[in-house]
């Protein structure tokens, strides 16, 4: 009746004859109660009438002790057991033929037939397993699929309810069990509950295992239905879901049969999959976003194994349908349980693992997938994201397109953005290395690749004439840059060291106006950032559980922005020396070369001695190209280079000073900063630079300038500071006294160096082996060799009619009187070193015959302080009958020019050698008067 109905389109009569067997299928009522409201045309009345009393004549094979929750069952029903006879299991069987035979026409009533067999199962406690082994089981059998296609073809054609055995069919995918909620006839008997047959057991088992294989061999043949036919049965579950889900709503156990159906009818179907995805995966989806932890699990399981398997299934290059299939898998991205991005996350990985390389256009909905990162989300879920965008970073590049790696470049920055997974972020930073690695690499297909319609990142203010495949780039160096600000430490540090090696190693493809990019939009703003993170930062010891594992050179936040200050100075530096034919280019590098010098300023005037201390090794490097220089650098790059050089020293070593390592940095970029300069220098600039290096010399040690001298002092007996002072002199000289014009820097450069030379003889603290904190460095040694440089000079320009002699001559006479009247202050073989060069020089000067009066009185000046004590009390010592040689050599040398007959000698020098001539001879041997 139902089929003959369904023939010929009596939908009324079809579905009131299925509602007359599913109704006989369950007792009376109980079966009413929850099948009425499956009809489409209202409530219809009972067909055929069951009396309670009729069906308890019946043989009762199965009882169960709880019903499917519905909303349709009364209070009373609900807690009420279930009995069914042999009668109802006879109707099953008709059910089930019906279902098999003539499924195509039933259409709407499947709901009914559908909602049967679930309170059936129900009923005999033929309940699904874990979503884990439902999966497991359902893979299984879709491995097996051509051997269960031949079995359902031989079952369908199987007619006689004699021949109704269903042990051809696959393993079902229910547990049957009969201990639960089930009772047997004889346990019915115990309590007086009628049947007397012992083969009860029997049936129940066959009933069973019956039921559970008709319901799977429905499923299976839902392969031979229209596509109407399935929509109708895809509908049924659905509405029954549906139910399910408001019953979990009330905290009540919901039934999970609809949902099992709905993945067993989706991979049964999969080579129509267009047909059926949207309803089906939408229901699904809203399954997973359910707050019972057993239905959202039972969703996600089911939709992210559905997607995995049509997707695998369907070998077609077909874009949209690739899209269609994973887009409900990118929509769980939507849901914010962490359990459901598990399962998503998973599923994901064996799709990449699998079809990667066939993905094509669907590639943006899996990155946008892995993307889907938030603060809430767990750090296993962080994880096994990241796992999904290292396969794709370390094996699917090449199969990208290009409009994806832009996505990929963010999405990759998100991850190492992240707060909760430390490792991750750093790892993160690592792929982004990888990515420029591989656009630097396959450039040439890349570019082939990239056309105007190809969208990339979006344009850069203020500049227009980035080409595609720049902007890439531009986009890696911005991302890494926003890292270099992040709040942790370590986080920054690997920001920063990829950001300038990646520019350092790829950036030489970049065209001007990229380059102009990179220095504006993401150096610079970089460099103010972190300069200002730095100060703001606070000077509080860190107090956390890890405060025992860290340095205290960076148990501050401000230490710890004084690293990342300190590798930004670096890194741009270096960029400014190793890039500089690239950077000279831009429109604006004079400008943005005046802004860096005033960060480099700034930085180094700062009274932090990290910071301070790199940035004069940042400015050192810039200073240093590794090609020649370019014409452009000659106008106004080196004199900027120069003011901000002496401001440095002014204000920083001639205001408060500096310890011993900022010293020495800021004594060595004069040997990079002369060379260019050296035309442009005047006297006056070697005279500042000649009192800062003066002041340098004699600041006191700090703790860790002292050890700094003590363990890096030179086979030369000098600290790296003399050293670097005596070099940055030596090439100042080398790069002038060839060249007629420059050699008037040489006198203020002579001077300098008797000056220097004076700190030789001077009362040093410190001893040449070790050198102790709050003292001056002994510079014996230092002093020793500028006085014989200085000789060696004034003996190659003495003769030089260019430059004012006599103020030199007099100059250098009074810088050498502090050294000859140090000879009564106990200095030791230093004072005979310098007294030494003295007597070398000054024949030099007088063979010029200098006609200024002022040079011989500072001579005889020179000559009294030497040969006579002029302090308080008497001088008397062993080493004078050792340094008595000297006094004859001054004796001597103001006995010749007194008796030379080509020079004029003032009036008042005369004067003076015969009062230092009658003085010494009223003194005896002891260096008494003679009375």
């Amino acid at each position: 009746m139902a089929t003959l109905s369904g023939k010929v389109g009596l939908q009324q009569c079809r579905e009131a004859t299925v509602l007359s067997l599913c109704i006989a299928t369950l007792p009376p009522h109980y079966g009413y109660a929850v099948l009425k409201g499956t009809v489409g045309h209202g409530e219809s009345p009972i067909p055929i009438s069951y009396s309670e009393v009729d069906n308890m004549k019946q043989q009762v094979v199965v009882v169960g002790t709880s019903v499917v929750p519905s909303l349709h069952l009364s209070s009373n029903l609900q807690s009420a057991p279930v009995m069914l006879t042999k009668k109802n299991l006879l109707v099953t069987h008709s059910v089930l033929r019906l279902c098999l035979d003539s499924g195509a026409m039933l259409l709407t009533s499947w709901l009914t037939v559908l909602t049967t067999l679930q309170h059936l199962c129900w009923v005999c406690n033929i309940v699904p397993k874990s979503s884990t082994d439902f999966i497991q089981n359902t893979s299984g059998k879709l491995s097996n699929e051509a051997k269960a296609q031949s079995q359902i073809s031989s079952i369908l054609a199987t007619q006689s309810t004699s021949d109704y055995s269903l042990s051809s069919i696959l393993s079902n995918n229910f547990t049957t069990s009969l201990g639960t909620n089930t009772k047997t006839s004889s346990e019915m008997r115990t309590n007086g509950v009628g049947g007397t047959n012992g083969g009860v057991m029997g049936v129940v088992v066959e009933f069973g295992s019956c039921l559970s294989q008709g319901v799977t061999r429905l499923i299976e043949t839902s392969i031979g239905l229209d596509d109407v036919s399935l929509h109708h049965i895809i509908n049924a579950l659905t509405n029954m879901s549906q139910e399910a889900m408001e019953i979990a709503y009330l905290n009540r156990e919901p039934s999970l049969f609809a949902v099992a159906k709905l993945l067993e009818i989706g991979l049964r179907n999969l080579d129509r999959v267009e047909i059926y995805w949207r309803p089906l995966t939408s229901h699904l989806l809203e399954v997973c976003r359910h707050p019972h932890i057993r239905m959202r699990e039972w969703g996600s399981e089911a939709i992210t194994f559905l997607v995995r398997s049509a997707l695998l299934h369907q070998d077609t290059d077909d874009e949209k349908v690739n899209q269609l299939l994973l887009s409900p898998l990118c929509e769980l991205s939507t849901i914010l349980h962490n359990d459901v991005r598990n399962k998503q996350l998973a599923a994901l990985g064996q799709i990449l693992h699998c079809k990667g390389e066939k993905l094509k256009s669907s590639w943006p909905l899996a990155i946008n997938i892995l993307g889907d990162i938030y603060d809430h989300h767990s750090e296993g879920l962080i994880r096994s994201a990241f796992q999904c965008l290292q396969l794709v970073v370390t094996d699917y590049l090449p199969v990208l397109p290009c409009g994806s790696l832009p996505h990929s470049i963010d999405t990759v920055a998100k991850f190492a953005r992240q707060k909760q997974e430390l490792n991750v972020a750093l790892s993160a930073i690592g792929s982004m290395w990888n990515i420029a690695d591989f656009l630097y690499q396959n450039r040439a297909r890349i570019l082939e690749n990239l056309t105007p319609d190809v969208s990339t990142f979006p344009d850069f203010p203020g500049i227009f004439e980035i080409p595609p495949f720049d902007k890439l780039w531009l986009g890696i160096y911005q991302r890494l840059g926003e890292l270099c600000i992040d709040d942790r430490p370590a986080v920054r540090k690997s920001a920063g060291q990829t950001l300038f090696s990646t520019i350092a190693a790829h950036s030489n493809i970049l065209n001007k106006f990229s380059w102009d990019c990179v220095m504006w939009q993401v150096l610079f703003p970089l460099l103010e950032a972190v300069e200002k993170s730095w100060k703001n930062a606070s000077c509080e010891k860190v107090d956390s559980q890890n405060a025992l594992l860290i340095h205290h050179s960076r148990n501050t936040e401000q230490k710890q922005w004084s690293e990342t200050q300190v590798l930004v100075l670096g890194g741009i530096a270096k960029i400014f020396a190793i890039k500089r034919a690239n950077l000279l280019e831009i429109q604006d590098f004079r400008k943005a070369w005046y802004f860096f010098l005033q960060f480099v300023q700034n930085a180094a005037t700062s009274t932090n001695e990290e910071v301070s201390l790199a940035a004069l090794k940042s400015f050192q490097e810039a200073l240093t190209t590794p090609s020649e220089r370019n014409a452009a650098e000659s106008n106004d790059f080196w004199s900027r280079c120069w003011l901000v050089y002496l401001e440095i020293g002014e204000q920083v070593i001639c205001s408060r000073g500096a310890h011993q390592q900022f010293l020495t940095a800021y004594v060595t970029i004069l040997q990079s900063l002369f060379s260019p300069m050296k035309k442009k220098l005047t006297v006056e600039d070697i005279q500042k630079i000649g009192v800062i290096f003066s002041k340098s010399l004699i600041i006191p040690l700090t703790g860790d300038g002292a050890s700094s001298v003590l363990f890096s002092t030179s086979d030369s007996g000098m600290s790296p500071l003399q050293d670097q002072l005596y070099l940055a002199y030596d090439t100042v000289i080398k790069e002038t006294k060839d060249i007629p014009t420059l050699r008037k820097l040489l006198p203020p450069v002579i001077l300098q160096l008797v000056n220097l030379g004076a700190y030789a003889v001077r009362c040093n603290t410190s001893s040449k082996a070790f050198a102790l904190e709050g003292v001056v460095p002994n510079c014996m040694d230092f002093g020793i060799k500028c006085l014989k440089q200085s000789v060696l000079i004034l003996t190659s320009i003495c003769e030089e009619t260019s430059i004012n002699r006599m103020d030199l001559f007099r100059d250098t006479l009074e810088n050498f009187n502090p050294i000859l009247a140090s000879r009564f202050q106990n200095s030791g073989g230093a004072w005979r070193d310098s007294v030494t060069q003295f007597f070398l020089a000054v024949p030099l000067m007088v063979e010029q015959k200098p006609e200024e009066p002022e040079f011989w009185l500072k001579l005889a000046k020179c000559a009294q302080d030497f040969l006579f004590f002029t302090g308080p009390g008497g001088w008397v010592s062993q080493k004078g009958w050792k340094d008595e040689k000297f006094d004859i050599c001054m004796v001597t040398l103001l006995k010749e020019l007194v008796f030379r007959n080509d020079l004029v000698l003032p009036n008042q020098f005369l004067v003076e050698v015969v009062k230092m001539f009658h003085r010494g001879s009223c003194i005896n041997d002891y260096g008494e008067m003679i009375i």
